[in-house]
């Protein structure tokens, strides 16, 4: 739906698995991030009451964890909570996001993906243009880059970062470690969503999806890039 650009009926069923989500963080994060989206065709009340909400989900997000199957997602809540506090500000709506943890980092390059099955590790890998991967054995780089932390159990997110990244082009990998085998569905999908200029007016985002290889330890083609001019 978010490919289509059908951004009311993805919030219906994002809504939808967030409230069968049981502990599960991910169907709210993607929810607020649906709702996000939304805000951003609209210039009107919906659109500051969408942020609102796309705020506060992503607080409880990064605030109150579930579990520690899912470390790491607060960081990348926190920073996704951040970024969209400018523009409810300027929609002249107010966060209720603790100031103690109000910081935007903005980012020439941000990375991040998920993916559709349980029980599936899905590792983010990044070929950056100095020949240099970041991946969770090498989780920063020397031109600055950063992996999150390795999300091993189901959904995701991971995310890589960069503030300030040289010229070039950054390839995009995912490595299917242990893939949900047992899942009916069959093999995981991956959404990646590529940034430039993430958290600055200017801000792009390019949304793809694929579908991964259902061996496990495989190095699969590469997913995405995205380049830096």
């Amino acid at each position: 739906m978010l490919q289509l650009k059908q951004w009311d009926r993805a919030v219906e069923l994002f809504n939808l698995l967030h409230i069968r989500a049981d502990d599960r963080p991910q169907p709210a994060r993607s929810l607020a991030l649906a709702l996000a989206d939304r805000a951003g065709r609209r210039n009107d009340e919906k659109a500051r009451a969408d942020l609102e909400r796309a705020i506060e989900l992503l607080e409880k997000v990064a605030l109150e964890p579930a579990n520690d199957d899912f470390d790491g997602i607060d960081i990348v809540a926190l920073m996704e909570a951040n970024a969209l506090v400018p523009f409810l500000e300027a929609a002249g709506g107010k966060t209720t996001l603790d100031k103690r943890f109000r910081k935007l980092l903005d980012l020439d390059i941000r990375i991040v993906i998920e993916w559709t099955n349980d029980d599936a590790d899905i590792d983010l890998w990044v070929d950056e243009p100095n020949g240099e991967r970041a991946i969770y054995s090498n989780p920063e780089t020397e031109i600055g880059g950063k992996v999150s932390n390795d999300m091993t159990d189901g959904f995701g997110p991971e995310e890589y970062v960069l503030r300030r990244a040289p010229k070039g082009k950054f390839i995009v990998r995912t490595n299917s470690y242990s893939p949900d085998g047992i899942n009916p569905n069959g093999a995981s999908r991956i959404m990646v969503r590529l940034y430039r200029n993430f958290g600055r007016p200017g801000q792009q985002m390019e949304l793809t999806d694929v579908e991964l290889s259902e061996k496990d330890d495989e190095e699969n083609e590469i997913v995405a890039s995205i380049s830096n001019q």
